[in-house]
């Protein structure tokens, strides 16, 4: 049981976190190319055709790109070690938390679970939020998808 608590309270914020930069930071629409003997095909300003498929014949149309790993485990990860380490600095300064005893002795109040874990959460959005829009912003001053920014 106490397996099953540590994990819930020490982990799962980190993919909360993860989940949220995923959905944030990635480019959604990309550009076509222009690609020749398509023209006669395309029915509407945004490149679908007749059968409402998306087809790649004008400049200014665009595709939607499907986010492949929203959820990255390695990045989950980074993000479990800083809210590990942003909640270990605030207890230390908060509570005097010194040693790794003394917060295994902290978590058997449930209070203080409840507590840690919902700070956790609150630190894993933003977090997410935050390296999620700094990274939308890096791909839209560097990459092809300044363009639609």
């Amino acid at each position: 049981m106490e397996f099953i608590r540590f994990f819930l309270v020490l982990i799962v914020p980190g993919f909360i976190g993860a989940l949220l930069y995923g959905i944030i930071s990635c480019c959604k629409k990309e550009y076509c190319k222009k690609e020749s003997g398509k023209d006669e095909h395309c029915k509407d300003e945004h490149g679908k055709d007749e059968h409402g498929k998306q087809e790649c014949c004008k400049e200014d149309c665009y595709n939607e790109i499907c986010c492949k790993d929203i959820i990255n485990i390695p990045i989950a990860l980074i993000f479990d070690l800083f809210i590990f380490i942003i909640n270990i600095t605030g207890l230390y300064y908060l509570k005097g938390v010194t040693t790794m005893e003394a917060l295994k002795f902290e978590f058997t109040c449930l209070s203080f679970t409840r507590k840690y874990a919902l700070l956790s959460i609150l630190i894993a959005i933003i977090l997410g939020i935050l390296f999620g829009l700094i990274k939308k912003c890096l791909c839209c001053l560097y990459k092809k998808c300044r363009k639609h920014c």
